[in-house]
């Protein structure tokens, strides 16, 4: 018997009683459901339904497959919570955007059990960064991987800061402005993209670094290979600096550097047949579109 788990965020009331559907139905056909159990209580309180199963955690073994119900950012936490279990994962849109949520929620719950019997799904292994202090503090990340981006940014303050950037022991740049982005291709399209970074193609083994709001004329984005570590160290006016995980972040302290190296491990992203990089590209961020 398949184990599929569900994982969705607490914000969502009106997809509620579609998501609800899709479960029974997947368990009508015969799929055994675990769900995250915080998703499976807003349910719950919502709506009076429990699932049969619920789990804290996802199984060391993993699942044949994790639905995730949201947009973008509940991707984003459903990668975070089946880790390094290798679990593929299909994001459901039921929120605005959703690039990496990119299947719409089916108005006939059949066709989603459909699509899992059949098997007629493929996944892009996108490559993700591995993140760590190196603090006299013992400050640790609020998250240790990222699959879109980690930001060095300023503090809540009006000043900016420099960075400086190592690719392994090569001096890359200084950077002042308002922060620096280390992206995955898999991030171009997010925070990268407003940065005024390239968009990359999902499975391709790169970083991207783009400046945030830079202060000289002289630095643009750059795309560099992932087989050496990188160092970031910031100078701050107000002594502390942000540091961001796929949207997590910290405060730590000047002193405070951070290096960001490539994942032991992949995320396994879920696509349809009808989907593609360049389709999900020109619909959802209308590329190559055409005013009339």
């Amino acid at each position: 018997m398949t184990t599929i788990a569900i994982f969705g965020n607490t914000m969502q009331h009106d997809a509620l009683q579609e998501i609800i559907a899709a479960i029974q139905c997947l368990e009508s056909n015969g799929m055994h459901i675990i769900v995250e159990s915080q998703f499976a209580a807003y349910m719950e309180r919502h709506t009076g339904y429990m699932p049969c199963a619920t789990v804290a955690r996802m199984p060391s073994g993993g699942c044949g497959l994790l639905l995730s119900f949201g947009g973008d950012g509940t991707f984003l936490h459903a990668v975070r919570w089946c880790a390094q279990t290798g679990t593929p994962i299909l994001g459901i849109n039921t929120g605005h955007l959703g690039y990496l949520a990119a299947m719409q929620m089916p108005s006939d719950p059949q066709v989603l059990a459909d699509l899992i019997k059949s098997g007629n799904w493929h996944t892009e292994r996108r490559h993700m960064l591995k993140v760590s202090v190196d603090s006299a503090d013992g400050i640790e990340p609020a998250c240790s991987y990222a699959l879109n981006e980690v930001a060095v940014l300023k503090d809540h303050s009006a000043t900016t800061i420099v960075c400086t950037a190592l690719l392994g022991n090569d001096f890359m740049a200084t950077y002042p402005g308002d922060g620096l982005l280390v992206s995955t291709p898999t991030g171009s399209t997010a925070y990268n993209l407003s940065a005024g970074g390239p968009v990359v193609q999902p499975t391709l083994d790169v970083w991207i670094v783009s400046p945030i709001a830079s202060h000289t004329l002289t630095l643009r984005p750059l795309v560099v290979n992932t087989d050496r570590d990188m160092t970031i160290s910031v100078q701050s006016r107000t002594g502390s600096y942000q540091l961001a995980v796929d949207g997590v972040s910290v405060p730590l302290p000047d002193t405070a550097k951070v290096r960001i190296s490539r994942a032991p491990f992949t995320t396994a992203v879920v696509r349809t047949p009808d989907s593609s990089w360049l389709g999900t590209l020109s619909r959802k961020l209308l590329w190559g579109a055409h005013s009339k």
